[in-house]
């Protein structure tokens, strides 16, 4: 996928939160507010929770920013003619195998 994108995957470095601390606190404030909206409703479906759900994020993706203009929808829509079509074909998450371990090798990790 980043291939397609003609980008490079750079996982955060081991204990340096703040390598991704603006996505974790987005992450953090979005489900922290979805949440409280939703905290005293019921849902008979799965369905149903997730429509309320989709309700409730493009309401935040249209709230303005509070230090700059726009929102998180008009930021996406300005860059929208930047960004690439999906690819044709969906991303393979895993290619699974068949292999054979030599007997004097390990196969599994035991945990204390």
């Amino acid at each position: 996928m980043a291939e397609h994108y003609g980008t490079a995957v750079i996982p955060a470095r081991v204990k340096a939160p703040q390598d991704k601390a603006t996505v974790e606190g987005s992450v953090g404030i979005i489900s922290t507010w979805i949440l409280a909206a939703l905290r005293n409703q019921q849902f008979l479906s799965l369905h149903e929770l997730n429509e309320a759900i989709r309700v409730k994020l493009t309401d935040f993706n249209n709230k303005p920013f509070q230090k700059k203009d726009g929102s998180r929808a008009s930021l996406f829509e300005e860059e929208r003619s930047f960004l690439l079509p999906l690819p044709p074909k969906p991303f393979e998450l895993a290619t699974w195998r068949v292999a054979t371990v030599q007997f004097n090798y390990c196969s599994t990790t035991m945990f204390a």
